[in-house]
């Protein structure tokens, strides 16, 4: 009985160990073939992190080579030199005079520009031809002073700023309206070198090559010298080509105009120039006006015209806006021609002329 027992026993054993190894080798079999599906897995999941990176290093490469994309990155390129434009400031107070010395700076891209307003107020900056240019305005006595240019929405060169008290400045371009005033006619002081009197003109429009016949050498032509202190030449008298002048009802050729970059002449600063004339002339004809047009032309504002002959005065004209003047003096004996424009207000606009010739 006990060795029936003893066989039963060892029967189980070894029934137990064979499961037990059975059920080990199927472990191990799992393992294996779970070890291969992980390796298969990580190959999948390398390849997949491998090729969206060269997909993605492929779509920069690319678009660095578009020249919008190198410019907003920074990087060099043709494409991002933009093209930049001469812009002329004049800074003014309240009460329209010019202030000296204000400090500008620009800023757009790269390094700010920083200059300042000469004694006339007046500054010239570089700035980008496209884009908002922040520009900031310091000057001792007023807060600091704010304000955008962008010359692809307005193409004006020349910007006038009225600093304020309040921090907040008018800033207005030189582009003059179209608006044309109705005025009386101006009155008039003449010398006996006067030959003509001054005339309303309602006649019909004179044609620019009509004008350009009646030149014999232009005034600004002979040896010409600014007579205004601090002032060069070019301050005071403005050759121009291509611009209209609007006179009373006729539309005509500008050759020059008396006043500073924005076309206007500030009160008790006169403007005056002489020249010189070498060759011996017989008669200067002058045809002058304030354009109807001029963002400053209001029925109030007048200058007053003077014209000196070897130093002594020729006489005064009083001019006002819209009306087209003529004027023709006689040069026999006379060397030095100087002609004097004066403001009676705060601003006027420019004096402008049609004609400045000598026969």
């Amino acid at each position: 009985m006990f060795e029936t027992k003893g066989c039963i026993c060892c029967s189980l054993y070894d029934h137990k160990t064979t499961t037990l190894y059975h059920n080990k080798n199927m472990s191990q079999n799992a393992g294996i073939q779970n070890s291969g599906n992980n390796k298969k897995f990580n190959f999948n999941k390398w390849s997949f992190i491998f090729g969206t990176s060269i997909a993605v290093v492929g779509a920069i490469a690319t678009a660095v080579t578009v020249p919008e994309v190198r410019c907003s990155i920074g990087l060099k390129s043709e494409a991002c030199v933009v093209e930049k434009q001469e812009v002329e400031l004049i800074t003014l107070a309240e009460t329209g005079n010019p202030l000296a010395l204000v400090r500008i700076q620009v800023i757009s891209q790269g390094t700010p520009e920083v200059t300042q307003t000469d004694n006339n107020g007046y500054g010239k900056v570089k700035i980008p031809s496209k884009g908002d240019v922040n520009v900031i305005l310091s000057k001792e006595g007023y807060p600091t002073q704010r304000f955008l240019i962008n010359l692809k929405n307005d193409q004006s060169t020349t910007r006038t700023i009225w600093l304020s008290q309040s921090g907040k400045p008018e800033v207005k371009s030189s582009v003059s309206s179209s608006q044309t005033a109705s005025v009386p006619s101006p009155s008039a002081t003449t010398s006996p070198t006067e030959t003509t009197a001054s005339t309303e003109t309602t006649s019909t429009p004179t044609s620019s090559s009509n004008l350009l016949q009646s030149y014999q050498s232009p005034l600004f032509n002979t040896d010409c010298q600014s007579a205004t202190p601090g002032k060069s030449l070019n301050s005071v008298l403005r050759k121009i080509d291509n611009v209209s002048l609007t006179l009373g009802r006729e539309v005509l050729p500008q050759v020059a105009y008396m006043g500073d970059v924005l076309a206007q002449l500030t009160g008790n600063e006169p403007l005056e120039f002489v020249c010189n004339l070498k060759s011996s002339y017989k008669e200067l004809k002058l045809v002058f006006g304030i354009h109807s047009g001029n963002q400053y032309a209001f029925p109030n504002r007048k200058l007053l015209f003077q014209v000196f002959l070897d130093g002594k005065s020729a006489g005064t004209r009083e001019v006002v806006v819209g009306t087209k003047q003529e004027w023709t003096l006689n040069l026999q004996g006379i060397k030095n021609v100087s002609l004097r424009g004066e403001c009676t207000t705060n601003v006027c606009p420019a004096l402008g002329f049609t004609e400045m010739s000598l026969k």
